[in-house]
């Protein structure tokens, strides 16, 4: 499929540029969120369809911050923060 190579390269490129340990992509499907995709530094992509409450390695306060107020959030370590 077309969109899993573009989240595989979306997910190498984040990763490379921004030195990011960890990033993850969460899609909106239904009104319902998704850990569609994730990729730690040393480790190739996963691709997965995820129930975001059931993903537990993950700081749920700024997913909730995001979805409110709808910005942009680069940490640079989310679990400290």
């Amino acid at each position: 499929m077309q969109i899993d190579a573009l989240m595989t390269s979306l997910l190498k490129i984040l990763t490379e540029t921004a030195g990011a340990q960890r990033v993850i992509i969460l899609l909106n499907t239904k009104g319902k969120f998704f850990v569609e995709a994730m990729k730690e530094s040393g480790t190739e992509v996963q691709l997965c369809k995820i129930p975001l409450d059931e993903f537990i390695n993950i700081p749920f306060s700024i997913i909730h911050y995001i979805e409110k107020t709808r910005n942009v959030v680069l940490l640079e370590n989310a679990f400290k923060r």
